[in-house]
């Protein structure tokens, strides 16, 4: 076979047979695309179901991390709101000696100027002495 055929029936004998293996290779090749295609559409199936899956996880994430944060200035702020009280009640029981000469609140509740913008007077509170 190493010659090459002058005769044409061996022509069309040898270009038969060149073209029966190009069609096996062909055949292949559709084998092979078919095989992919096929693949393919059984992942473009599960996409929606993986894409919701990945959802719900990054909301899940999401969520979580938020709660966190809601927690964290939720506590921050109590901590904030409850110093802020007990500096207030410092600062009204005198026990605050930044209070830089202010009355004390008890110092406000017993003193006659107080009374007096109350509309309370020693005799009214039955303090006076008879």
């Amino acid at each position: 076979m190493g010659r090459s055929p002058t005769d044409p029936a061996e022509k069309a004998a040898a270009a038969l047979e060149e073209l029966r293996e190009t069609v096996r290779e062909a055949h292949g090749a559709l084998n092979d695309l078919e095989r992919v295609v096929k693949e393919a559409k059984e992942l473009r199936a599960t996409l929606p179901k993986r894409t919701e899956e990945l959802i719900e996880e990054s909301i899940g994430i999401g969520l979580i991390k938020y709660h966190a944060a809601l927690v964290t200035a939720i506590d921050n702020a109590s901590d904030a709101v409850f110093k802020r009280f007990q500096e207030l009640s410092d600062r009204l029981l005198g026990k605050d000696k930044s209070n830089r000469g202010k009355p004390t609140l008890e110092e406000l509740a017993i003193t006659d100027k107080t009374l007096d913008m109350l509309g309370l007077h020693k005799k009214d509170r039955g303090d006076d002495k008879r």
